[in-house]
């Protein structure tokens, strides 16, 4: 049923805290990414040990950098046909959850509140789509 909630809602696990890497970090990442977008094992765990991270999250930042690039260049296509790219996801903290405040004190609020933006964003886009579809084969 299109009304309700999706089932598949549940309580989030706590995750690890993200971490932020420092200004010098990110440049010489950057300078790195310029030159190579892909690091064999060797060269991403030379140069974790180098900026005092672990392997992992270099082979992340790679991805995900290589990803952003991705992005820019299919916003870049769709800008130059005439098209807006499309908005980005992002997470956002919830004041009201269940008709509460969620107070900043709550130990867990930050992540249970994004699961929860996470899970009723596809909820409501389901519910318009529905809406959407319904209007159109109602218009014809």
């Amino acid at each position: 049923d299109i009304t309700q909630p999706p089932r598949t809602c549940t309580p989030c696990v706590r995750r690890k805290p993200r971490v932020l890497f420092s200004q010098s970090q990110v440049s010489e990442l950057e300078r790195r990414f310029r030159q190579q977008r892909y690091l064999s094992a060797p060269e991403r765990e030379h140069l974790a040990h180098v900026l005092q991270l672990t392997s992992t999250q270099v082979k992340i930042w790679f991805q995900n950098r290589r990803y952003k690039c991705k992005r820019q260049r299919q916003d870049k296509s769709l800008e130059l046909a005439g098209y807006l790219p499309a908005p980005r996801r992002v997470a956002v903290p919830v004041l009201v959850r269940d008709g509460k405040l969620c107070g900043a004190s709550s130990h867990s609020a930050p992540y249970n509140n994004y699961c929860y933006i996470y899970c009723n964003f596809f909820f409501l886009a389901r519910l318009l789509l529905e809406i959407f579809m319904s209007t159109f084969y109602l218009d014809k």
